[in-house]
């Protein structure tokens, strides 16, 4: 997917294999495979803005 395209409000995510914050491996296909799955992203994580 090109990155100067947006995702808008229902738009299916592209396909993405990531670690997660424990370094463990994220797959969104397979955890569609399981059930809706809700994505969140965030700047900071405690941190002073």
């Amino acid at each position: 997917m090109p990155s100067s395209r947006s995702l808008k409000v229902g738009d299916r995510a592209p396909l993405f294999n990531l670690p997660s914050s424990t370094g463990q491996p994220v797959n969104l296909s397979e955890n569609l495979s399981r059930g809706p799955v809700v994505l969140a992203w965030y700047l900071f994580d405690f941190g002073r803005v």
